[in-house]
């Protein structure tokens, strides 16, 4: 039994081993490369080749996946279009939306949000007791009132 659940444990490992490799590489589509230095864009993640494009500096590529220090791009060549093309990672600054500073300020609530909109929502006023007020007893009797003290 207990080789078994070995054996089970020892496959999970494996697996993911393998797998966590593939996921690294691929990246989640929303990371931007900035262009540091002019970088040459190859086919292949070679760099012997004649280069597609070269990218100037202040370029904006869209990062498609990471393989070593190579990066897979996607950029808006001048003749074709859209194409991809893979960029040498020290050549770009990368960056993802997630990460960008915001502000995260928290807002407190303007007080006139907590006042009554309209009277009628307005809590009722309490009424003070005035004890000068004569009885309801004396008042319907018709004797003289007097304050009470």
């Amino acid at each position: 039994m207990k080789q078994a659940k070995h054996a089970l444990t020892l496959a999970l490992i494996l697996v993911c081993a393998c797998l966590a490799p593939a996921a690294s590489a691929q990246t989640s589509g929303r990371q931007t490369a900035t262009v540091v230095a002019d970088a040459p864009i190859y086919l292949d993640a070679a760099v012997g080749l004649t280069p597609l494009r070269v990218a100037a500096r202040g370029t904006l590529l869209k990062i498609l996946q990471q393989q070593g220090d190579w990066l897979q791009v996607e950029f808006n060549d001048p003749q074709w279009g859209l194409r991809v093309g893979w960029v040498q990672r020290s050549l770009v600054q990368v960056s993802s939306p997630d990460l960008r500073p915001m502000d995260l300020s928290v807002t407190p609530q303007p007080l006139a949000a907590t006042a009554p909109s309209r009277l009628s929502d307005a809590p009722p006023r309490p009424t003070a007791h005035l004890s000068h007020r004569p009885s309801s007893r004396a008042w319907r009797s018709g004797l003289p009132m007097a304050c009470s003290p």
